[in-house]
This record gives C-alpha cells, sequence and structure tokens, in this order.
C-alpha cells in the first residue's frame, strides 16, 4: 500500500502519479487544495460526493444565471448533460473537455 502524502501549494511532487491517488486521504487533500486555491482566485467552486455529473451541470446551470460560466471536465457525460439542462435566459455556459470543446450559448449548440 502506498503512503498517505502531507503537503501544500509548494510542495514539489517526486513520484509516480498514480501511486499517490492510489489512496483516498491524497486524492480528498489534492481537491482540498485545489478547491482552496480556486476560491482563493475568485473561481466559484462546487464539490460533489460520489458520481457527481448531474449535481455538476445542474451547479454549472444554475451559475450561468448569474454570469459567463465555464464546466472542465474530461467526462462527455458531462457535455451531453449541459446540452440537456440549459434555460434560454442564461449567460453562455462553455464545455471543456479533454477530447471535444464546445460551446453552448443562446444561440447555437455544436458537440
Amino acid at each position: 500500500m502506498h503512503p498517505i502524502v502531507s503537503f501544500t501549494a509548494e510542495t514539489e511532487f517526486s513520484g509516480k502519479k498514480e501511486d499517490f491517488l492510489s489512496r483516498d486521504e491524497n486524492k480528498a487533500d489534492m481537491i482540498a487544495l485545489i478547491s482552496t486555491v480556486l476560491t482563493e482566485r475568485g473561481c466559484y467552486v462546487i464539490q460533489s460526493p460520489g458520481d457527481a455529473d448531474v449535481d455538476i451541470v445542474k451547479a454549472t446551470v444554475e451559475r450561468s444565471r448569474l454570469c459567463t460560466t465555464t464546466l472542465v471536465g474530461k467526462d462527455t457525460g458531462l457535455l451531453i448533460l449541459l446540452l440537456h439542462y440549459p434555460r434560454r435566459d442564461n449567460e453562455a455556459i462553455y464545455g471543456i473537455s479533454v477530447l471535444t470543446p464546445i460551446s453552448i450559448d443562446k444561440r447555437t449548440q455544436s458537440v
């Protein structure tokens, strides 16, 4: 079993990513650190337990009622759900995937 690692934003990583992420504690601490840094930089961050695709997309659509919003993920299921939930009175929602960038706004929907 791989060790639980204590780290900060300044910690230099040496090792295999897979080994580090094999421990749930390491993943949770990394997510907390990333969320904190993004929040400090003015980003709106949500976390949802388990398989959170629907929660993530609903939060993205809700946030887009206030401002242009970008959903970043590598799961194409997020992008498919993003096509289902937007409303016409929302600001633009941009979905960015490792596989396919898309834009959804009041005028166009492209995949």
